[in-house]
């Protein structure tokens, strides 16, 4: 079985994700870009999305969601109120995004790496969760021996 890849319209896209997800589907996703670094990786993860009720989502709930300038994003909930959330990228040091509570259309629940499956409520990743959000102002740091290891592991890994 051969995976067909093609490129559809965003506004295409993610009518159908949400589509899906309001049915009661689930939908997975390849993550792509770095604004969820370390913990999703572009290119290599996979996140499956649940819909549930706007009033059910919650801080660190990572979420797809269409911010108030438009954009599509998959970033973690940082606050919320009654109407609206502040996202924030795990990889993303100062920027923030404001989305409407209904404009979040899907949580993700469970992420693949290679061949393994994980839980996003499971309690190593809870903990994770909790621990980076706290370490707002070490994250430069933190991100930038990420993406050392991460690229001389690259290296090493050509190297063989």
């Amino acid at each position: 079985m051969s995976n067909v890849v093609k490129q559809v319209a965003q506004d295409i896209l993610f009518a159908e994700i949400r589509s899906m997800l309001s049915q009661g589907s689930q939908v997975q996703l390849r993550v792509r870009g770095r604004s969820m670094r370390p913990m999703l990786e572009h290119e290599r993860d996979l996140v499956t999305l649940e819909h549930k009720p706007a009033h059910c989502y919650r801080r660190g709930d990572i979420v797809l969601a269409s911010t108030s300038d438009q954009r599509w994003v998959l970033h973690r909930i940082v606050r919320c109120d009654k109407l609206k959330c502040t996202l924030q990228g795990d990889g993303n040091v100062g920027q923030q995004e404001e989305c409407q509570r209904v404009d979040i259309i899907g949580r993700v629940v469970s992420f693949q790496r290679k061949t393994r499956q994980f839980s996003v409520d499971h309690w190593i990743w809870q903990i994770y969760a909790n621990v980076w959000q706290t370490l707002v102002y070490l994250r430069r740091p933190l991100l930038l021996a990420y993406e050392l290891l991460h690229h001389m592991s690259i290296r090493i890994s050509n190297f063989k």
